[in-house]
């Protein structure tokens, strides 16, 4: 995939800079289309040695 595919809404704009702490478990939700299916994941995650680790994990 290159980065010109990719997509990020407006609404995401204040969170694309956003840093937690390594004491931080945040929830994130991850909503993609691929050939016209959409596909949403919510997760539980922290940050942890600059990479994101995740605690839960659900897809529908």
């Amino acid at each position: 995939m290159t980065a010109a595919s990719v997509k990020i809404g407006d609404e995401a704009k204040e969170y694309i800079e956003y840093r937690p702490s390594e004491t931080s478990v945040f929830k994130m939700k991850i909503t993609g289309e691929s050939m016209g299916m959409k596909r949403e994941v919510n997760c539980k995650c922290y940050v942890k040695d600059k990479k994101v680790r995740y605690l839960e994990w659900r897809e529908d």
